[in-house]
């Protein structure tokens, strides 16, 4: 039986990182990319085109959360986020 080919819908998004064990391979599809800043951090925001309206919301939650990470531990040496926000079922419970 021949292999399946992708749909032109679905996208492989492939995200290099410095560190190895940091790296991840996430397959979505209809993600857009809505590249973000809050509070001074950038942060790089895959959403669901519904759902890149709240783009802002996400990278500020991000921030926040990058913030108070810094207040206790210290200065992150690269504030530069992505975040991926998974459609509604997409993953099985």
């Amino acid at each position: 039986m021949p292999a399946k080919t992708p749909s032109k819908a679905a996208a492989a998004l492939h995200f290099r990182v410095q560190e190895s064990r940091a790296a991840r391979h996430i397959c979505s599809r209809n993600l857009q990319l809505n590249p973000k800043q809050a509070e001074g951090i950038n942060v790089a925001v895959y959403a669901p085109r519904t759902a890149s309206a709240n783009a802002g919301e996400f990278a500020a939650s991000v921030a926040r959360s990058a913030i108070i990470f810094s207040d206790m531990f210290g200065p992150i040496p690269d504030p530069t986020f992505t975040l991926i926000q998974i459609p509604d079922g997409t993953f099985r419970d």
